[in-house]
Parts: structure tokens; sequence; C-alpha cells
């Protein structure tokens, strides 16, 4: 296996999979610094699953694995809606490899890239919360994400799903937030709030359209209210952070009350 490229590996994953299991491998959906994601087809069913496989530069790493292992293991933990179903798990030739349900949905990256959608304030404010409410199950299983970017956030118009553990870890609430060098690596509620707060901004900001050439700060350039300044400062650690996931959530709730009744999100 050592010997072959990933291209190769990709071709043998076809074969075994198609010959070997009750599915079919239908595409390669992408490839990242540890795996491999391809989306499968049910013979019989025709449901759609996602395998994910360890990638080959990886396979002498034991840190890489034991890696791979704890995100398996993660998926499996987590039984709420928001986040992929643990199906079953496999070896070919030495490569791990895992299955898991394909959530419904597009990113948030694809949402305001490709299909340009523009979100107000109230509608992201109804998305954070969702995103919230996914945070607060995934911390009281003790499970931190590490990496909640827009490509890592799904939306299929309703609800929201939380996918790629690649980077997460076990929830550490004894972690002094002032001893943190890097946010989005801490072990704890900081690292996810820190990524929650970056991606409002891309919600935000997907509604904003320059007005000067000169680039100023998202303080400047968005007009927001000021909870809401106060609330996106606070995840990301430009004042007194919240002491958990409960707080902001809490938080949010009472910047939500009363400025709307429902707001539908196209």
């Amino acid at each position: 296996m050592f010997g072959l490229t990933e291209n190769k590996i990709d071709s043998l994953f076809t074969h075994y999979i198609n010959e070997n299991t009750p599915f079919l491998l239908v595409d390669k959906l992408g490839k990242g610094g540890f795996g491999s994601t391809y989306l499968l087809k049910e013979k019989h069913s025709g449901e759609r699953f996602v395998l994910k496989r360890l990638n080959k530069k990886r396979l002498k790493s034991a840190e890489a694995i034991t890696s791979f292992h704890f995100e398996k293991q993660v998926i499996s933990e987590l039984e709420n809606q928001a986040f992929p179903t643990y199906h079953s798990e496999g070896d070919m030739n030495g490569i791990p490899y895992f299955i898991m349900e394909l959530k419904k949905g597009k990113t948030f990256e694809q949402w305001i890239f490709q299909e340009g959608k523009r979100y107000s304030v109230d509608e992201s404010f109804i998305i954070v919360k969702k995103v919230l409410q996914a945070v607060l199950y995934m911390h009281s299983k003790g499970i931190v994400h590490r990496d909640l970017r827009i490509p890592n956030i799904l939306f299929d118009g309703r609800d929201v799903s939380i996918i790629d553990f690649g980077l997460a870890s076990r929830l550490d609430s004894s972690y002094d937030h002032r001893n943190i060098d890097h946010p989005k690596k801490a072990p704890n509620h900081i690292s996810d709030l820190y990524c929650l707060g970056h991606f409002l901004l891309f919600l935000l900001y997907s509604s904003y359209t320059p007005t000067v050439k000169k680039e100023r700060s998202w303080e400047e350039e968005l007009s927001l209210p000021l909870p809401l300044r106060i609330f996106i400062k606070k995840l990301l650690l430009l004042d007194t952070p919240f002491i958990n996931a409960k707080h902001a959530y809490s938080e949010l709730e009472k910047m939500m009350e009363g400025r709307m009744e429902y707001v539908t999100i196209q």
C-alpha cells in the first residue's frame, strides 16, 4: 500500500467497496489532510452514505491513526439529528475506514459563495441558535468539535448539521482561557465559541456591500446592534469570554426576545 498513489488507492477502494460490501462507491467527495471521503449508495435501498478513510501518508503516524479512530468514536457517541449517524467500519489492506449517514443540505460555504445567499441579522440569530443547540448537546457529551467553520456546517432550509470531527477532542472544563495561545485548538468551549464567532461574521457579511475601498474592521463595516457587537466580541475573546456554551446560548436568547415573532429563512 505504501508504494501506491492516492489515485490508485481510490481505484482499489472503489473495487473493494463494490465487490465486498452492500454498497456502491459513487463518487469521491473530498480529500483533507488526514482522510478522504466518498459518496456511497446502498445497493438494494438506494440510500446514500459517506465513507471516510485514512490517507496513505498518515498510515505510519500513530497520532493520525489514533485521531482517526477517535473521530469514529465521537460520531458513534453523538446520537442527535444534528450529527451524522455512525453506520459501520472496515479495513482494506491496512487502511481503516468507517461509514456514516449522509446529512442533507448544503454547507454554508456553498450557500454563501455558490448560491449567493444573504442572511439578515434575524436570520443569522436563528441559524446560530440552531448551531448552539447542537454545540450544547455535543458539550454535554464531553466533546469539542474545534473546527466549526462554514464548510463543516450544513443547512437544509430547516435544520443544521455539523460534520467533520477530524479535529475533535474531549472537553477539558479545567482549561483556563487566560492561558490559551490558539483559541481554535483549545480543548474546551472556548474553541467552539471562537469558531462560532467567525461563523456568525460570515453570515452577517453575506449581506454587506462595501461603501469605501479601504478595508476596515468588522465593527466599522457592519452596522450591528450594540448587544450583538458585544456578543461577537465575547465569542472572539475580544471581551470577557463566556464561561460556557450555555452562557452564550442564554445571551443569544435575550437578544432575540422582542426582535421578531418569526423569521422564515428562504
